[in-house]
């Protein structure tokens, strides 16, 4: 077959652009089709009668809507894998998972959606039952919509399948002769247990979303009597490193390209940027998105949202990482570029700014670990000053020392950093500091965690007097949202000034973003590459000082004390 032998040579000769990953597989198909004594064989007659099926059917939306498909040079691949290798010894599939990992608008879904129409009439195994696999019943409802949309498109199908739709949407594709059929299984369906599932096909929807591998098994498990069983999953990169799509499957996949390990059973087929590939080269762009060989329109699209992420930076950057660039991105990476936040860097010291008032948030974390507290400067309406203290106990920064990527003992000796005695946090030091910055700036308000506001209000109210107006500030999303978007949009706009604290700058470089349905966005500490305790603080901090702007706060602290000016 002319189009696929094209594809594999343009690959491996470097004359169709590809990223590592994708050249190792082609590279080992090549390998497998040299090696001897196995059980396994390549059918092309197959691989040609999958891939003229796919080509009947018709796109549903967009500008090509009514238009037959038209397998680009990839698909062409992905389908002569899938179906064209066999099993010798028992005529079956040879592969019975596949990985692809592509970018937003490479048509995945559409594959997924031909893939579950293909199963159910080409060689369908007797009762056979296609699941679309997610953890949400809407997501799990697109490629079962997708499917039955195209039958309705596609005149060769329409009367080959039974179509049953729920507010518009296409619920369930079903045989004619009602003995096979397509839904979807979503995890948050409580129905949704191993038993009574008897899947011949499962396809898995944005596996960058699982939290775990609750769908799969589901699927999976329930395929013990079925031989010819197939698990197609299909996603666009995320943010969860820890989930079973990065942890588990792809790096799997990665090995077994590498040759650190053997899978003959399953496809994995990774259109992603090499290492050495920055985000901004449009050049390297089309190794996760192969459409863009033959849509020069897609480019534009692209260039479009990377405008947008050039702009913005933070979520957006972010975002066009993971679904335009197919990149698995860490959000403490990108959420404040690092050059965003130095640029917000002024030649200034501390006792500049003593005497002034100022907005205060403090993060106590654990006892055995780093402590913050960061003042708000506030100098107008818009701008302020950050200036964080840390504390850690003596037998974690022993600890820490030893690690080189932080330089714990650089920061002490700087007095960025403040070690004290024991294998704890001893808080009636930490509110003696905080008395002692108190005595040089005017905290207004100090904003606390009220689940741990005991551990140190009994020695600022109790041994100390109360010299502090402490404010239970709450760690929910609704009410750290907005005073982190403020703080992402101050440093943006440059209208927060730093004075180059390290310490600071490396927690602000682990920071990872969790985004709720409603765009809530919030720091999480359990999913960040390391400490955050500080931002923690400085997001309180700022909340202080929105929530006294917003309230009035009774009489101005510039009528008091006027604007100050840098």
């Amino acid at each position: 077959m002319k189009p696929l032998q094209k594809y594999i040579d343009e690959v491996l000769t470097g004359d169709y652009p590809a990223g590592k990953l994708i050249i190792q597989a082609v590279q080992r198909h090549v390998n497998d089709l040299q090696r001897n004594d196995w059980p396994y064989y390549f059918d092309i007659d197959e691989a040609r009668r999958h891939i003229d099926f796919a080509q009947i059917c018709r796109h549903w939306k967009g500008e090509k809507a009514g238009q037959r498909i038209v397998l680009e040079p990839h698909q062409i691949f992905r389908w002569a894998m899938l179906y064209g290798w066999k099993d010798k010894r028992n005529e079956r599939l040879r592969f019975h998972r596949s990985l692809k990992l592509v970018a937003r608008k490479n048509y995945k879904t559409t594959e997924a959606a031909v893939d579950a129409i293909d199963h159910l009439l080409l060689n369908p195994p007797a009762g056979a039952q296609v699941y679309a696999g997610a953890t949400k019943s809407d997501q799990a409802m697109i490629v079962v919509n997708d499917a039955g949309k195209i039958i309705q498109r596609t005149p060769e199908l329409t009367e080959k399948f039974k179509l049953f739709t729920f507010r518009d949407k296409v619920s369930r594709v079903v045989s004619a002769d009602l003995d096979s059929f397509f839904a979807p299984l979503a995890k948050e369906n409580k129905n949704s247990t191993q038993d009574g599932y008897d899947p011949s096909l499962g396809i898995i929807d944005e596996y960058h979303a699982h939290p775990d591998n609750a769908i799969y098994n589901i699927i999976e498990s329930g395929m013990g009597n079925r031989p010819g069983w197939l698990i197609n999953v299909i996603s666009t990169a995320g943010s969860n490193k820890q989930g079973p799509c990065y942890s588990v499957l792809r790096d799997l996949g990665i090995k077994v390209m590498q040759g650190i390990l053997e899978d003959d059973e399953t496809l994995y087929l990774l259109h992603e940027l090499d290492d050495e590939d920055t985000w901004d080269n449009q050049e390297a762009w089309i190794k996760a998105n192969p459409r863009m060989i033959l849509d020069p329109d897609f480019k534009q699209y692209l260039q479009t949202r990377y405008k947008t992420a050039k702009l913005q930076h933070g979520e957006a950057e972010a975002d066009f990482k993971t679904k335009n660039l197919n990149q698995w991105v860490d959000q403490y990476n990108t959420w404040i570029a690092d050059d965003l936040w130095q640029a917000c860097q002024r030649d200034h010291l501390e006792a500049d700014f003593y005497g002034m008032d100022c907005f205060a948030g403090l993060d106590l974390a654990s006892t055995r670990d780093t402590n913050s507290l960061v003042l708000c400067i506030p100098l107008d309406d818009s701008r302020c000053v950050i200036i964080p203290y840390v504390w850690i106990p003596q037998a974690i920064f022993e600890k820490r020392s030893e690690k080189i990527d932080v330089d714990f003992r650089k920061w002490k000796d700087g007095g960025f950093i403040k070690v004290l005695p024991g294998n704890s946090i001893d808080h009636e030091i930490v509110a003696k500091d905080i008395k002692e910055i108190s005595e040089k700036f005017n905290i207004v308000k100090l904003g606390i965690d009220p689940r741990m506001k005991d551990a140190i209000l009994k020695y600022i109210d109790n041994t100390m007097g109360g010299f502090l107006n402490v404010d239970e500030f709450s760690q929910s999303i609704q009410s750290l949202s907005y005073p982190t978007k403020e703080f992402e949009k101050l440093i943006v706009d440059e209208s927060i000034v730093h004075l180059g604290n390290p310490v600071f700058r490396w927690m602000l470089s682990n920071v990872a973003i969790y985004t709720d349905a409603n765009e809530n966005i919030k720091l999480v500490k359990n999913k960040s590459a390391d400490k955050i305790d500080a931002v923690v603080s400085a997001v309180m901090a700022i909340g202080e000082w929105v929530e006294f702007k917003m309230s009035g706060g009774g009489k101005s602290i510039y009528e008091t004390r006027g604007v100050s000016t840098l």
